[in-house]
C-alpha cells in the first residue's frame, strides 16, 4: 500500500531526473498513474507540503481550494 510518505519519495525521484520546464505536466502525470494503480485520496493529502509542485498537482487532483491545504 503506498502512502504519503512513499508517494512523496517516488515524487522526489522522478522531480531530480525530470527536465525542470515539464515538471508541472509531470507532476499531474505522475499522480494520474499513482490513481489509476489504486493509491488513494488519503495518500495524496498525506503528500501535502512536502513539495509545492506535488502540491499544486494535489490540489489540482483532488479539487481542493485554498481553504483545504491545511493538511
Amino acid at each position: 500500500m503506498i502512502d504519503g510518505r512513499l508517494l512523496t519519495e517516488l515524487w522526489e525521484f522522478f522531480k531530480a531526473h525530470a527536465d525542470k520546464k515539464q515538471i508541472d505536466v509531470l507532476a499531474e502525470k505522475y499522480l494520474d498513474i499513482m490513481a489509476d494503480y489504486g493509491v488513494e485520496d488519503d495518500a495524496f493529502k498525506e503528500a501535502l507540503g512536502s513539495d509545492e509542485d506535488l502540491d499544486k498537482a494535489i490540489n489540482y487532483y483532488l479539487d481542493l481550494d485554498e481553504q483545504d491545504e491545511d493538511y
